[in-house]
């Protein structure tokens, strides 16, 4: 649910609330199966707060590529290898 309103905030350009949220459910979540999508989506939510930086996703999918590496949400997140 959490993700869910994040990702309404997103849509509606308010990254810095989403990435509150997202921050806030992957610091307090005992869901480990909903982390790699909420790191996912911070990175998203991270490089719109950050006007676009690249740079701006790589703590949360460096996270999610080195910890959850066979999860679908770190091979969207693959194009990250070629930056690091």
């Amino acid at each position: 649910m959490e993700i869910g309103r994040a990702m309404a905030f997103l849509r509606k350009a308010q990254a810095h609330t989403a990435i509150k949220i997202l921050e806030t459910f992957i610091g307090n979540t005992d869901n480990k199966s909903s982390l790699p999508e909420a790191l996912y989506w911070a990175g998203v939510a991270s490089y719109f707060q950050n006007q676009r930086n690249a740079e701006a996703l790589v703590p949360y999918w460096q996270k999610l590529l080195s910890d959850y590496p066979e999860n679908v949400w770190a091979q969207r997140a693959d194009c990250l290898n070629v930056m690091i």
